[in-house]
């Protein structure tokens, strides 16, 4: 196994890294200016970096590369990003070693002696990984590749990716979910026609109280009785008016059912 070379400068905060050629995603949030890296940052990422590079040396190259990429992260140091690049170097992972040393070249000095080396692996790494290009997508939608985000539509590129199998999934709030598994060959690009249905929407309506008919009203009943009331007086005393010589007056009141 080829050990990784580093070199960690206290005073400045940068860390080296130099190796022969080995045979062999989403970025990061982006690192703090060196400059501005606050103290405490710093010394924790140094300890991240001296635990990437025991892992790099016994040969666990993902987990260098996470140790690599945290010490970046807290420190801003751009060689950093050339110990992340040989790390996925060193397990094969070419599409995030491509991406690291891209970072690398992008961050760095120019008259970094480690420039030179991976702007000649990145040429080399290109026709090493494929592409996964969406088609048809709806603009918002998450993308996940083999369950890790790959960001929202549209994307700015097509998703680099190894040679392989990938599991692609979109979800949007307002669509059905796409899923498909996708064979990405060496050197190119997977197509995908993305089918997104748009969602049942569920409207929920407020159900209006049934009106009571008219006949079972209470107040109905009150002013119709008391109008009946009323009628039956007005018939009394004209039967009472009339009915003189005949005895008592009689009083019929229609039945109220």
């Amino acid at each position: 196994m080829r050990a990784l070379l580093v070199t960690l400068i206290v005073a400045g905060g940068v860390a080296r890294a130099q190796a022969p050629s080995p045979t062999a995603p989403a970025a990061p949030a982006a690192a703090p200016s060196p400059d501005n890296a606050p103290a405490e940052d710093v010394d924790i990422a140094k300890a991240h970096f001296n635990t990437g590079q025991i892992n790099y040396e016994h040969g666990r190259f993902e987990d260098a590369a996470r140790e690599f990429e945290e010490a970046y992260r807290l420190s801003g140091r751009a060689p950093l990003l050339y110990n992340v690049g040989k790390s996925y170097d060193g397990c094969n992972d070419f599409a995030h070693a491509l991406d690291a040393y891209q970072r690398f070249v992008a961050a760095a000095p120019p008259l970094n002696p480690d420039v030179d080396f991976s702007v000649k692996r990145i040429e080399m790494l290109k026709k090493l990984v494929g592409t996964i290009e969406l088609k048809g997508a709806v603009a918002g939608s998450t993308v996940t590749v083999d369950g890790k985000p790959a960001g929202p539509t549209p994307l700015q590129a097509p998703l680099v990716v190894n040679p392989g199998p990938h599991k692609v999934e979109l979800a949007h709030e307002n669509f059905s979910t796409f899923r498909t598994t996708v064979a990405v060959p060496v050197g190119g690009t997977a197509s995908v026609a993305v089918k997104q249905t748009e969602a049942i929407k569920v409207v929920t309506v407020a159900a209006r109280e049934k009106e009571t008919p008219v006949y079972k009203k209470w107040w109905l009943w009150t002013a119709v009785g008391g109008a009946l009331v009323a009628a039956g007086v007005i018939t009394a005393v004209v039967v009472t008016s009339g009915s003189a010589d005949h005895g008592p007056p009689t009083v019929q009141l229609p039945q109220v059912k």
